[in-house]
């Protein structure tokens, strides 16, 4: 991932007559190893367009082109993205499984919408979850919501 975004930052800078940084940070990741951290990062992934206001609804969100959650509700279709890795982890049966996961992805969707409202900022976004926010720092996940 580094050598894909320092290429582009070089070929950027070169066309424009820039030089220096072209991104804030350096690319970061973190093994995802147990599946309840896999779950968390699915769902604020997923909810990403709402924390910066390009959807404004759970209904809006099956539709968003933004999101892989409209793939994983069946209203769009990706040939590249996989999702049954994530749809098993609800159950055996795509349809409970994706009940499953529209009930998991709503617990949260009501704290970001009125933290949305409250803060008026996008990057002032509600709470990780406590596995999350393990891995987590305040600066990148600011970071992460631009």
């Amino acid at each position: 991932m580094r050598w894909l975004l320092t290429g582009y930052a070089v070929v950027f800078n070169r066309r424009y007559n820039r030089s220096g940084r072209l991104f804030q940070n350096r690319y970061k990741s973190i093994l995802c190893q147990e599946d309840a951290y896999l779950l968390e990062l699915v769902r604020y992934i997923h909810l990403n367009p709402i924390r910066a206001q390009l959807v404004e609804n759970m209904e809006a969100l099956g539709h968003s082109p933004y999101s892989g959650h409209s793939n994983i509700m069946g209203k769009i279709s990706r040939q590249w993205q996989d999702i049954t890795d994530v749809l098993v982890l609800f159950g055996n049966k795509t349809k409970t499984a994706r009940r499953r996961y529209k009930t998991f992805v709503k617990k949260l969707i009501k704290q970001v919408i009125v933290s949305l409202k409250n803060n008026n900022c996008r990057t002032k976004g509600p709470k990780l979850s406590p596995i999350l926010s393990r891995f987590w720092t305040k600066k990148s996940r600011l970071t992460f919501l631009h």
